[in-house]
């Protein structure tokens, strides 16, 4: 969802809702949801705003991770997802603790990361001692698709 205030996405939740799967329906944050680029009258105001948009997320069903992870168990074997709040290069928000997310992960664990930059993997993920096998990401709009070209990066957005 790209959405910074919770009137843009509250039209759309009982289409949400009906997301399911058998191991549940999870989320992490994105840039737009802490409201970073919208004007607010008081810090106090864009900090509800951004609790507003975390409770819709739950009163959907989704499993909202931030910087913290579950474990789903299968047939004896497990798998650690994690999910961290948004960290991105650049000017982008660095809310994901990707330490604090793993704290109950061990290095022999498979894991999946979700992380909703994908820039958050080359800096912060690849070297990690916990050895994340997968990271699910957005962020890129126009797929993870883009040409490079002299004057800079062509995407489908």
């Amino acid at each position: 969802m790209v959405n910074e205030e919770p009137e843009e996405a509250a039209p759309w939740i009982h289409v949400f809702k009906k997301l399911k799967a058998k191991d549940g329906v999870y989320s992490v944050l994105g840039n737009h949801d802490y409201g970073d680029y919208v004007s607010w009258e008081s810090a106090e105001k864009k900090q509800e705003n951004l609790q507003t948009l975390i409770a819709l997320q739950k009163d959907m069903g989704w499993d909202v991770l931030l910087n913290e992870s579950r474990t789903i168990q299968k047939n004896q074997q497990a798998i650690k997802l994690v999910g961290v709040e948004n960290w991105g290069e650049g000017g982008f928000k660095k809310a994901g603790d990707l330490d604090k997310a793993c704290a109950d992960v061990s290095a022999q664990d498979f894991t999946i990361l979700m992380s909703h930059d994908p820039s958050h993997w080359q800096s912060r993920v690849k070297e990690h001692p916990k050895n994340i096998q997968l990271t699910l990401s957005g962020h890129t709009h126009g797929m993870q698709f883009g040409i490079e070209i002299f004057l800079g990066c062509l995407s489908l957005v």
